[in-house]
């Protein structure tokens, strides 16, 4: 089953974010710009058409598949653009639903009809404004406003084309703020100050389009808030309903199968090795993750819908040109970061949420009692490599609703063996960070090892042991700050290595020929 979702908004990103990690359907989202399609790229079940679509485009797309249903998630401003959805739904006898954000009702603002009713209010104003209406009407307040080259700020989003508009209207560089919102209370203060806005133009975004966030910055700020009203809507439905109006009237029941490639579940291995299923009920709109057996189908009344969804996301070696593209989109899409205090720094400007939490327990907690639709727990190096992303995801297991996935990372392991030239499907791995662990009776029985080291056993402390035990000629490879600029990678015997130091946090890899091979199916004769 296919569903067409005509989006370019947040709500639009994240129905189709919560219909991937369904899994039940296929999904066509069609975005404006680019950059509306970069942030639902690479999602599962999921195809991303970017660009504006004409009447004949939109009737190509719908005469080509066979959707079930159209969800209208455009901006509540474009209304042409509705009109048309509403038009090519009725002319093929697809159900239309309408996505529709929240309404803002208060006294502490201007409130004007239209776009031109707005430029024509600011231009009697005096000082400073501030347009928080993307690039699209940029020119009515050009040709409006006096003075408009000293006095006018335009914040839109970073795409290259609105820039490039502004720019030929005659906005200086220094004018133009070029960033993804939403905005945080702080960020709207802090900018308002350093600009020294006088007053604000928006529209009725909701709390989607952080509209709560611009009218308290500008109460903190005395500055004077203009709010251009919606157009009016005929129905139209909330996130939430839309989800459930899905549930209840499109979405296939969910059995398990031994074939995901089948379209009717999505197997997965858990992170203790078992086999799992999705489960899912048209009844009650719940889905969960169970146990498979083999060729047996299974099904449940009790499972729970995952309304949300939180990501274990490896972000590798710390140095943010090594994270994956899918950790970015994952950590980009989120409303909720969790991590330590180190690993949620890079983020200390994103408009989100964010929580310095290491104990598994406090993280559980705080995605119990989290609202956040999509949330992300940041883990270093590789979620399957002596992380805490395994326990974690044992625990989240009791969390109604939630849908966990692991997204992998670079490891030490990985960057370590690289750097070497060496492969790393042969290593044996080891961890002496925090962990009990007999260093010499490692390296004696394998040829290569790589260890994990820090805490109370530093490389130096096991080079030391190594060479106690009449092992100091063995070859070591000792890593610090892998990815960085100041990466570094010693080489030398076990001995010499000894009388080095080394930073607390370190890789090593050691080599011993002497170790005896072992053939499958045999057991060690070594004593």
């Amino acid at each position: 089953m296919e569903i067409l979702i005509f989006g370019g908004t947040v709500e639009g990103r994240e129905l189709a974010e919560w219909l991937s990690a369904l899994g039940t359907c296929e999904v066509v989202a069609c975005t404006a710009t680019e950059y509306g399609g970069e942030l639902i790229d690479g999602l599962d079940h999921v195809t991303a058409l970017v660009g504006p679509l004409d009447a004949a485009g939109k009737e190509r797309l719908v005469e080509g598949h066979d959707f079930a249903c159209i969800v209208d998630a455009t901006h509540p401003y474009a209304t042409h653009v509705t009109a048309s959805i509403s038009e090519l739904a009725t002319t093929h006898g697809i159900p239309l639903l309408r996505l529709v954000r929240d309404q803002n009702e208060s006294d502490a603002f201007t409130c004007v009809k239209d776009v031109q009713a707005a430029a024509q209010y600011v231009a009697s104003c005096e000082g400073n404004i501030l347009l928080t209406t993307g690039s699209k009407d940029l020119a009515t307040f050009v040709g409006a406003v006096p003075g408009f080259e000293k006095r006018l700020f335009a914040r839109m989003l970073p795409v290259v084309d609105s820039v490039a508009h502004a720019r030929e209207l005659g906005i200086p560089a220094s004018n133009i703020i070029a960033m993804q919102g939403p905005f945080t209370h702080d960020f709207n203060v802090a900018l308002m100050r350093q600009l020294n806005i006088d007053v604000m133009v928006t529209k009725a975004s909701g709390k989607a389009g952080g509209f709560q966030e611009k009218l308290d910055a500008a109460q903190a700020c005395d500055v004077e808030l203009v709010v251009i009203d919606r157009p009016p809507e005929e129905g139209g439905m909330t996130f939430e309903e839309v989800k459930q109006h899905l549930v209840e009237g499109f979405l296939p029941t969910v059995e398990a199968s031994s074939d995901p490639a089948t379209g009717t579940a999505e197997s997965a291995t858990d992170f203790d090795g078992q086999k799992t299923a999705t489960v899912f009920s048209s009844q009650t709109g719940n889905v969960e993750t169970s146990p498979a057996t083999s060729g047996t189908a299974v099904a449940t009344d009790a499972t729970r819908e995952p309304s949300r969804i939180v990501y274990l996301v490896g972000i590798g070696l710390g140095n943010p040109e090594t994270m994956t593209l899918e950790a970015v989109k994952a950590i980009e899409g989120s409303d909720l970061l969790i991590g330590a205090a180190r690993m949620l720094e890079p983020y200390a400007d994103r408009d989100c949420q964010k929580l310095a939490l290491i104990r598994s327990d406090d993280i559980v907690e705080a995605l119990r009692s989290s609202d956040a639709r999509q949330s992300s727990v940041l883990f270093s190096g590789d979620v399957g490599f002596y992380s805490g992303a395994t326990a974690l995801s044992q625990k989240l297991k009791g969390i109604d609703g939630l849908a966990v996935r692991a997204v992998p990372g670079i490891s030490s392991v990985v960057c370590m063996c690289a750097r070497l030239l060496t492969p790393w499907q042969d290593i044996h791995l080891v961890s002496a960070h925090g962990r009990e662990c007999d260093p010499v009776a490692e390296v004696r029985t394998h040829a290569k090892t790589f260890m994990l080291t820090g805490g109370k056993k530093k490389a130096c402390d096991v080079c030391a042991e190594l060479a106690a035990a009449g092992l100091g000629d063995l070859p070591v490879h000792i890593g610090e700050r892998l990815s960085y600029d100041d990466e570094r990678i010693v080489h030398g015997t076990a001995a010499e290595l000894a009388q080095q130091d080394f930073l607390d946090l370190a890789v090593m890899v050691v080599e011993n020929p002497a170790a005896p091979k072992r053939e499958p199916g045999k057991l060690d004769e070594w004593k």
